[in-house]
């Protein structure tokens, strides 16, 4: 739900950049960067901590 939101919110930002005519080519593939960088940290983070969460229960229950 939050990344939806915060979608939402980044289109009518860049909505907003295109009517006033501060959207231009370099920004666009800045905010892309942007969303890239922020989707792998998301994608690989996830994983990451569960695979802590097991790791550390398991370590918890063999004791």
């Amino acid at each position: 739900m939050i990344t939806i939101v915060s979608l939402l919110i980044a289109i009518l930002i860049c909505w907003l950049l295109w009517k006033i005519g501060g959207l231009t080519v370099k920004f666009i593939g800045l905010i892309l960067l942007i969303l890239l960088i922020g989707t792998l940290i998301h994608v690989l983070l996830w994983p990451a901590i569960l695979l802590a969460v097991i790791i550390l229960g398991a370590g918890l229950f063999t004791n």
